[in-house]
């Protein structure tokens, strides 16, 4: 792990109170645990074709007073 992440991650071990990281038993009921979660719910609009998720943005960004330039491409 990075160092930059090795700190952040102990600083919330901290403020959780705890000083390692989970291991053994509590590691794998942690896992259980969050792969039972429910995924939240995903709005329709994430099922849209590229083209109207991206008209779909403009028209929202546009309603909010913001302004959308279309480039070409990544590199532009």
């Amino acid at each position: 792990m990075s160092n930059s992440r090795d700190r952040i991650l102990g600083a919330v071990r901290g403020a959780l109170g705890r000083r390692e990281p989970f291991t053994g038993a509590a590691r794998d009921a942690l896992d259980a645990y969050i792969a039972a979660h429910p995924r939240h719910v995903i709005p329709a609009r994430a099922d849209l074709p590229p083209d109207e998720r991206l008209a779909l943005f403009r028209h929202y960004a546009e309603q909010a007073a913001a302004t959308v330039d279309q480039v070409p491409d990544m590199a532009a």
